[in-house]
């Protein structure tokens, strides 16, 4: 990412934070200082930290072993996530829709699952294809972290629905808990791939001495 596509990017991040957040102020409810803090100003920071972050975090890449082939396939996996990421959207518009306005989701459930949807095949597709550097030492961990989390959101999940049917974010959770199961079985199909390679190339090493 260079420079100009980076600020253009921040750019167009500040319009919708600031056009949502003009949007959100008139229907915040209660206390008005209470309201106005969790309901404008804590979203508002949270977003901007996570996105500000990331921008620069794809900004930022001084290695040198960096090289085209990961380039491409962070583009392949950033496109192919972004395709997921829009069906979903599309899917989800039109089953509301059919349904009459009834899906029982709201629209924080909803852009929770698709974002989370993009983002979950965007680790997958980036890691399968070795897109990111130091990756090896971290897969273990990360593997392990994303398992937990997961199965931690998944039993959450299941626990509230079997206590309270009604209760809300049950859909945000079991959904979050599946692609973080998935990311992480991923993973750990990655490292076992590896090693395997890492056996077979050792074996011809010896064979060939």
């Amino acid at each position: 990412m260079n420079k100009k596509s980076l600020y253009v990017s921040l750019a167009i991040l500040v319009v919708v934070i600031a056009i949502f957040s003009a949007m959100a102020v008139p229907v915040v409810h209660g206390d008005p200082d209470i309201s106005f803090l969790l309901g404008v100003i804590f979203p508002v920071v949270l977003v901007s930290v996570i996105g500000i972050v990331t921008l620069f975090g794809m900004h930022k890449n001084t290695d040198r072993e960096f090289d085209e082939r990961m380039l491409k396939a962070r583009g392949d996996s950033a496109i192919n996530a972004l395709v997921v990421t829009l069906i979903v959207i599309l899917f989800i518009g039109f089953l509301s829709f059919s349904t009459d306005y009834q899906l029982p989701i709201s629209l924080f459930d909803a852009s929770i699952v698709c974002s989370m949807t993009g983002v979950g095949t965007f680790i997958i597709l980036a890691d399968m294809q070795d897109a990111y550097l130091g990756m090896k030492d971290k897969r273990k961990l990360s593997a392990v972290s994303f398992m937990a989390a997961g199965l931690f959101s998944l039993i959450s999940s299941i626990i509230r629905f079997n206590t309270d049917p009604e209760k809300d974010n049950i859909v945000t959770f079991f959904s979050v808990g599946i692609v973080w199961v998935l990311i992480a079985t991923e993973m750990f199909i990655k490292m076992a791939c590896d090693k395997r390679v890492e056996k077979m190339e050792i074996a011809d090493e010896e064979s060939k001495a």
